[in-house]
């Protein structure tokens, strides 16, 4: 059994930019809606709206070289200094999608409101993009072997009278089943809660292998909650329960 984490992002207030356009994108769910930073490092300015715990950022779906990087800060204000930098480090490359996601889980929650997202572009890449930003507080908890992903294939195929096939193309993806176990009575509330903010309208981050491994692209799931189970009292201290999710693409 190994941990995995959830992320629901709080609510932005304000996303600001040094270059570029459509940083308003970053606040859209849709992750094809996108921020264009350009040739150059940029700097994304996020402002929380009050302070508060957080401990895991999500920079996703980007195109940024494998040479470029992300450096997370603290600011002392919207656009301001005293930076104190929180999280830095290798982007997670999706060799499939050609995109890549930053994910970066600190060990303990710090208090912030301000934050500044530094993107190194570096060489002759393509422009940088951005598609997704979550910024929160993980939910983290221990799941079974026996979850795992199943393969969606959205095109459609009609079987010909002949023995062929025609297919109309679509976008392929996964979901991703999970079970976890020995929940206590302030896990359960803490999941619920984040469960039922969410919805299976709002989008989550879902990291298969926990805090302490370093996840493949495949195990990064941006993703919405889907097929809704009830959770199973397994004795008066711990409980159980399946949950699924689609990935967003």
């Amino acid at each position: 059994m190994r941990g995995l984490s959830i992320l629901r992002g709080v609510p932005i207030q304000a996303v600001a930019s040094n270059v570029g356009s459509g940083h308003a994108f970053l606040l859209t769910p849709d992750p094809k809606e996108v921020f264009a930073a350009g040739m150059s490092d940029c700097e994304i300015h996020v402002d929380l709206g009050a302070v508060q715990p957080i401990d895991t950022i999500f920079v996703g779906h980007t195109n940024i070289a494998d040479n470029s990087g992300i450096k997370v800060f603290r600011a002392g204000a919207f656009q301001g200094e005293g930076l104190e930098q929180l999280a830095n480090g290798p982007l997670t490359q999706d060799t499939l999608a050609r995109l890549a996601h930053g994910i970066y889980q600190m060990p303990a929650p710090v208090d912030c409101r301000y934050l500044r997202i530094q993107i190194d572009h570096y060489g002759a890449g393509p422009a940088v993009k951005v598609g997704s930003l979550l910024v929160g507080k993980r939910f983290e908890h221990v799941y079974e072997y026996k979850s795992g992903r199943r393969p969606i294939d959205l095109s459609e195929r009609v079987d010909r009278s002949g023995g062929g096939f025609g297919f109309g193309f679509g976008a392929v993806k996964s979901s991703f089943r999970f079970t976890f176990s020995d929940l206590s009575d302030s896990e359960l509330d803490a999941l619920w809660d984040l469960v039922m903010r969410a919805g299976s309208h709002q989008p989550v981050v879902v990291i298969e292998g926990g805090i302490n491994a370093s996840p493949t692209a495949a195990q990064i799931h941006y993703c919405v909650f889907d097929r809704f189970e009830a959770f199973e009292r397994e004795d008066p201290a711990a409980t159980r329960w399946s949950l699924t999710v689609e990935d967003w693409v």
